[in-house]
């Protein structure tokens, strides 16, 4: 066989398998676009998980920050101030712990309280209580209540601290608020006693 004949048979060759690699695409299924037959679903917004209620807004001129000022140094001895961020301050007498930046929370049940600008005194001194206190004094709160009303809301976060998931829940007497003045201004006061079901706490 001349080399012309070999040469002939081989562009054949490769003619015919070029074809078959045109035509196998063509007989094959269409692949589908990368989202064909895919149903887009609108868009979710989370639902909100917090009150939808806009709290209302501050008196004209009522001072707001997002956190309490620095701690106020004093010398060794002397009454302890703590600036809080609403504007007022208030003293811890010398030998409480200022922790006047810190916030000190509780929940039970599903609810829970929260106050800011911290003093406490007799840190710890309940082996069976982490992080026990004998006294602590903090501060918070309310908008759109009226004083007595927000008197009474503040005293019963009470039951929240007070209260325990395991344990029989205190029975807390709240007395008539009493109305009193604090820097000119006017205030109110709810005492209460506690009384609780387990006597084996300290």
């Amino acid at each position: 066989m001349g080399l012309g004949k070999i040469l002939v048979r081989l562009a054949a060759l490769i003619t015919l398998l070029f074809g078959f690699m045109w035509a196998i695409p063509q007989l094959a299924p269409q692949v589908p676009g990368p989202y064909e037959g895919v149903r887009a679903l609108p868009p979710v917004s989370p639902k909100p998980t917090g009150s939808t209620t806009v709290p209302p807004p501050l008196p004209p001129g009522f001072p707001s920050m997002e956190r309490p000022p620095p701690q106020i140094e004093v010398p060794d001895g002397q009454p302890q101030p703590i600036a809080t961020k609403f504007g007022w301050t208030y003293e811890i007498p010398a030998e409480w712990r200022n922790f006047s930046t810190g916030i000190a929370g509780w929940s039970n049940a599903g609810r829970s309280v929260v106050y800011g600008s911290i003093g406490d005194f007799g840190s710890n001194y309940c082996p069976e209580s982490d992080g026990s206190t004998l006294a602590m004094s903090g501060m918070t709160g309310r908008r759109g209540m009226d004083l007595h009303t927000a008197a009474l809301d503040a005293a019963r976060g009470a039951e929240i601290i007070f209260g325990d998931d395991s344990a029989a829940p205190p029975r807390i007497e709240y007395s008539q608020p009493s109305d009193i003045e604090v820097a000119g201004e006017p205030a109110a006061i709810h005492r209460h006693g506690i009384e609780r079901a387990q006597a084996n706490r300290l």
